[in-house]
């Protein structure tokens, strides 16, 4: 009686050891179930896997509704350059410039000194018109010539150098003093030249 007892509590323990793993067994298989679910939800290392589609480019405006640029507008041509008038070529103008004779007047104690250099002053000048393109791309030419502002006869030379020997485009300066009555319009009467300055 014993022995049989015994051969039951040994069954019993072998039954409740069998079912154990069985258990075992169960927990294991749903755990193994539960790793291959994660790594299928796990991106592939490998690079197998499939790719995100590449974002697609913006579409053009279709309605055309956007600002158009506008044409660029072509420069237009300088007109050509022509000897237009007396003086005036197609690269230069003439101008003629009346200068007092102050050697003169010093020599007949008519005056203490004179105005200077007087030419340097005009070519400065001129020179500075010219290194800014001149005057319409044309380059200026100055003619110089001194005369007596006592001498009527002495202006009226001048005025002919000036106008007609040189045919210049301009006269700057005119006469000054009482000679100024008759050599002026000797250039813009007679002459029928441009006179920039004097009295008349």
């Amino acid at each position: 009686m014993r022995r049989l007892v015994l051969l039951v509590s040994v069954l019993i323990l072998l039954a409740a050891a069998c079912g154990g793993d069985d258990g075992g067994d169960g927990a294991d298989t749903e755990a193994a179930d539960a790793d291959a679910d994660a790594d299928a939800d796990q991106p592939d290392d490998d690079g197998d896997g499939p790719e995100p589609e590449p974002d697609e480019p913006d579409e053009p405006d279709d309605d055309g509704d956007g600002p158009e640029p506008e044409p660029d507008e072509p420069d237009e041509p300088e007109p050509e350059r022509t000897a237009s008038w007396r003086g005036v070529t197609e690269d230069t103008i003439r101008i003629g410039v009346s200068l007092l004779d102050f050697d003169t007047l010093v020599a007949l104690n008519l005056s203490p000194a004179g105005w200077g250099d007087q030419i340097a002053v005009w070519e400065a000048l001129v020179a500075h018109i010219n290194a800014d393109g001149g005057i319409n791309g044309r380059t200026l030419e100055a003619v110089y010539e001194f005369y007596s502002p006592i001498d009527p006869i002495d202006a009226e030379r001048a005025c002919t150098v000036l106008t007609l020997d040189n045919e210049v485009f301009a006269v700057l300066g005119g006469f000054l003093g009482p000679l100024a009555g008759t050599a002026d319009p000797c250039i813009v009467g007679i002459n029928e030249t441009i006179l920039v300055g004097g009295e008349h």
